[in-house]
């Protein structure tokens, strides 16, 4: 039967054009991480992720003991194709060899390829109950010190800044097996203050079992379930490349790896399985840094100035900072068959000071079902081929959120996905993170239609459309009104070493120009983006891989006026055979007009860090990035950075001069394995 190919059938088989001839696993990793990262900020931290592609190549899942509730990890899997290793392996015994996999109906040669990396199928031997002193012992200890400086000329520190312009972080992860997971972080960023222990901290403590119980996380964590729009924690990153990745990669409970600020739960959390049955609790209070206003006739506490970015750095940051406490609790059950499945999910927030935590009246806001209540259900149904899933989601029981989604095999080469949404005006849920295009979920209906078409072995095209419209007016300059989305990629691969993609995306929106104060009358001006990339991967070499990229952007700006944007950038992968060293270096020239045409460009970093570089005004940029393996226990990662624009217009009402600027920033990573 034909697979259907969702959300990673698309990642199978982009990775795997670029990954054919790499055999070191971080390559394979870094192409994958760009692809699910696209779209992210600036700089971001990685960790969750990484770790689990990580931990499933170091610690392969066991075919021959896996559940379909552990196929859930594997992100590359479509329902149907957990399910068919499910019932292959029923009714014809344990897998005997990777081979066997050819014969599992639904999996095709890409998910066939990943499915050889991420798991095994010989027998788990049956091992004696470890103490935690062995425990401690036989697991694997890791150790990351990590430096980042930026050097800009002319030099522009704002003096309230209190601390260095130092970034220092220091990790500590702790893992036996797949089952315990233990890690600490300390952190701070650049203009901030070390203190004791950084000015971000975080640890957590993760046991993930087999029996009842599924999964237990102390500390810090996310919680991810159905399709987001009622409780998702972690961070996802919309639409891209991967046309059919719908909703976040992680689902259930995981333990919070990174040093993000924002986004995570802090508390504890239980997940409980038997048989077709699953039930996760979680009771959390995690820090917020903003100033609390309460309302003394209500006796309902609201949030201002909330801190996002998470940075404090000046007096008036600091004194916000972890000024409030996001409670949250709630649990989730699912009932699970082999062709379909049905989930509840209850979500309860208050937000507190610290001074009031323990008060009568922070308990009875507490037990208040009727404010700051999220609801949601949630299923799938497997109707022979076609995959259905959805999910209805009511805050304080009036406004909704609704969402459904069909994947749908149409030809034996050619694979859909249509997904609707509906969400009222004033449903808003800071612990969500359902599909949305204008990346706050709420307010907004919109149709969203994805296909890939893989003619031959060589050769793949994938595309999506989606229209959408807010559902009441809004004044906000740069939040659009209404509008329409088109992506279309082809990608073939003319060698085993040599590949060729190329991509064309077309973005409309009508936003208000008006201001609510001065204007009432919205005014509404639709503003078009074009923007073309061409791409060339060629590993001519067993060490040497090289990359060609060129973008191009046409974008009006808020007032209707056109611009442009370019970058080409030429990218070297060095790493020779059986050598402890690597080596990447890549050289940029962009041009850009305006900021509506700035531009994006993923590369390289430090391990569990991802950089996606902006682009604007015009100049260059390189960066050099290099580790070396000292021994078995030690490794050192190196990397320079540098951006120079020439001269660039500066302008105030009466005067206006030109300046030239540039920007260096220097990484660098110390990691020690024992």
């Amino acid at each position: 039967m034909k697979v259907l190919l969702s959300l990673t059938s698309l990642l199978a088989f982009q990775i795997l054009v670029q990954a054919q001839t790499v055999t070191n696993q971080e390559n394979w990793m870094e192409d994958a991480l760009e692809l699910l990262l696209e779209n992210q900020e600036e700089e971001s931290d990685r960790s969750d992720l990484e770790l689990s592609l990580k931990e499933w190549i170091k610690h392969p899942i066991n075919l021959n003991k896996v559940s379909y509730e552990d196929l859930d990890a594997l992100f590359f899997l479509t329902p149907n194709q957990k399910q068919q290793i499910i019932r292959h392996r029923e009714k014809f015994g344990h897998f005997i060899s990777k081979y066997e996999l050819q014969a599992v109906s639904g999996l095709d040669a890409n998910s066939i390829s990943l499915l050889n990396q991420f798991c095994k199928f010989d027998e788990q031997l049956v091992t004696s109950h470890a103490t935690a002193a062995e425990k401690l012992k036989a697991g694997d200890h890791t150790i990351m010190l990590q430096h980042r400086r930026e050097f800009t000329q002319p030099e522009n520190i704002p003096k309230q800044y209190v601390g260095s312009q130092d970034y220092l972080s220091i990790r500590y992860r702790f893992q036996y097996k797949t089952n315990w997971y233990l890690g600490f972080s300390f952190e701070k960023d650049p203009g901030e203050k070390w203190g004791l222990v950084g000015d971000f901290q975080t640890i957590h403590l993760f046991y993930k079992g087999s029996k009842l119980l599924k999964t237990l996380a102390l500390g810090d964590f996310h919680a991810n379930f159905g399709t987001g729009l009622s409780m998702g924690s972690s961070h996802f990153s919309g639409k891209s490349s991967l046309v059919f990745q719908t909703q976040i990669l992680q689902n259930g409970i995981s333990p919070s790896r990174s040093l993000s600020e924002m986004g995570f739960l802090r508390g504890i959390g239980i997940s409980l399985g038997k048989k077709n049955k699953q039930l996760a609790i979680w009771l959390s209070g995690s820090p917020v840094s903003a100033s609390i206003f309460t309302d003394s006739i209500l006796q309902v506490n609201y949030l201002s100035g909330v801190l996002l970015s998470g940075l404090h750095r000046t007096p008036q940051e600091l004194a916000k900072k972890n000024a409030a406490i996001q409670q949250n609790y709630g649990f989730h059950f699912t009932l699970l068959k082999p062709t379909w499945q049905l989930g509840f999910i209850l979500q309860k927030k208050e937000i507190i000071n610290h001074a009031s935590l323990t008060s009568l009246n922070n308990i009875h806001n507490l037990l208040n079902l009727q404010i700051n209540t999220y609801a949601s259900t949630f299923g799938s149904k497997q109707i022979k081929n076609i995959n259905l899933q959805y999910e209805l989601a009511l805050q304080n029981w009036k406004e909704k959120a609704f969402i459904i989604k069909a994947i749908i095999p149409i030809h034996s080469k050619l694979d859909g996905l249509i997904l609707y949404r509906n969400y009222d005006a004033k449903y808003t849920n800071s612990a969500a993170n359902g599909w949305s295009s204008l990346g706050i979920l709420g307010n907004e209906m919109g149709l969203y239609w994805a296909f890939i078409f893989k003619p031959t072995r060589k050769h793949s095209i994938s595309l999506f459309a989606d229209t959408y419209n807010t559902k009441s007016a809004t004044f906000q300059k740069f939040k659009p009104a209404m509008g329409s989305d088109f992506f279309i990629s082809y990608q073939q691969s003319f060698t085993k070493t040599f590949q060729l993609e190329a991509r064309y995306r077309y973005i409309n929106s009508e936003k208000n120009k008006s201001s609510q104060f001065e204007d009432p009358m919205i005014q509404l001006i639709s503003l078009d983006k074009h923007q073309i990339r061409f791409q060339i991967n060629d590993q001519f070499h067993e060490s040497w891989k090289y990359q060609f990229r060129i973008e191009w952007v046409k974008a009006q700006n808020n007032t209707g006026k056109w611009a442009n944007g370019s970058f080409i950038y030429y990218d070297i992968n060095y790493q020779p055979k059986n050598s402890q060293w690597r080596f990447r270096t890549r050289y940029c020239l962009y041009q850009v007009e305006d900021y509506a045409a700035r531009l994006y460009m993923p590369e390289s970093d430090l391990p569990l860090n991802f950089a996606n570089k902006m682009l604007h005004k015009n100049g260059f940029y390189c960066y050099f990035l290099s580790s070396l393996k000292l021994n078995k226990l030690t490794d050192i990662y190196i990397k320079y950075a540098y951006n120079y624009v020439p001269a660039f217009e500066l302008k105030d009402q009466n005067w206006a001069e030109f300046y030239s600027l540039s920007k260096s920033i220097v990484k660098c990573m110390i990691r020690f394995k024992f």
